[in-house]
């Protein structure tokens, strides 16, 4: 049977109405979950039993003190260890509840690269563990404070505390992020972020620059040089790269066909597809998949190596 990750509707799984607060908490027992995404953001604390999580082409260890942080659209999977269930704390959110993300560049630029340069996943020490367990708890409860007095700014607060906690220990695997956190290059103008945002959001769909430039009202030469001096690379390099690390995962985790992850990764021309993934990891979809098999048939992740390479070369 094919393997397809799929899409889960949030906002009607968890029957949210429109004007709501964009933020869902939860605790409970999960057994496993199959491939899939959605359009929120998710973090995820873990209070007992043990597992893994595959994201973004990398399997990471779920045990008692791990958190966990998945962007919008990002593809992941859980299994609990011989059948036993995982105990955690959950919380799905929309990114625009923290607020203007185009002002805080520090914040921001360590959001949009968990998955790439910074891992999915970290394991909390004691001290910080049990921090996150009473955030977690206290965000939980104000959840379900239907009217109270200021509860998006209290929320916001504690999911902006969780997630610095989260970054700060993913940073600090990572010194070119770890010294971006502690506040080197300024942005001169936060509309860029806005739209680098935006992007991380709908990668998938056809955005040419004359549209994000109407959109946000903004030049075209605007964004261009915004992520030349930000990104080190083009607008349309950017985007390539979001849609390889997608195709990427969607080759490890599935036996989807790859027309089929072309369509879903945004491209429409399937000949552009593998013109791309070839000058992006060296080989094409379909050996890309084939070693990755062989990897998997010798106890490897498949395909993890190649992933983990092209995000070193960022």
């Amino acid at each position: 049977m094919p393997v397809f990750p799929e899409y889960q509707d949030v906002v009607t799984e968890f029957e949210m109405k429109n004007g709501e607060l964009p933020f869902y908490m939860f605790a409970y027992m999960l057994k496993s979950s199959g491939l899939h995404y959605h359009d929120f953001a998710e973090f995820s604390f873990i209070l007992d039993g043990g597992g893994t999580l595959t994201a973004s082409g990398r399997t990471y260890r779920l045990e008692p003190g791990t958190m966990t942080f998945l962007l919008p659209q990002h593809l992941h999977e859980s299994q609990c260890d011989d059948g036993k269930p995982l105990h955690k704390y959950g919380g799905l959110f929309d990114l625009h509840l923290l607020g203007d993300l185009s002002r805080d560049r520090e914040l921001s630029t360590l959001l949009f690269a968990v998955g790439t340069e910074l891992p999915c996943c970290v394991q909390l020490g004691t001290m910080h563990a049990e921090r996150m367990r009473g955030i977690c708890a206290e965000l939980l409860a104000e959840s379900k404070a239907s009217g109270a007095v200021g509860q998006r700014s209290m929320i916001r607060a504690k999911l902006t505390e969780a997630l610095l906690l989260f970054l700060r220990q993913a940073a600090a695997t990572n010194e070119a992020a770890s010294r971006s956190f502690s506040g080197g290059g300024k942005s001169d103008d936060p509309t860029f972020w806005t739209i680098l945002s935006y992007i991380h959001v709908h990668y998938q769909q056809t955005i040419s620059l004359q549209q994000l430039a109407r959109q946000f009202r903004v030049s075209v030469p605007f964004i261009s040089r915004g992520f030349r001096q930000h990104k080190g690379t083009s607008y349309l390099g950017y985007v390539h790269e979001l849609r390889m690390k997608h195709a990427a995962s969607l080759l490890i985790s599935t036996n989807m066909a790859i027309t089929d992850i072309a369509v879903e990764v945004g491209f429409d021309s399937f000949r552009s597809f593998s013109r791309v993934f070839r000058d992006t990891f060296g080989r094409s979809p379909s050996e890309f998949r084939t070693q990755g098999e062989a990897a998997a048939q010798a106890g490897a992740r498949p395909g993890q190596s190649a992933v983990r390479q092209e995000s070193g070369r960022r």
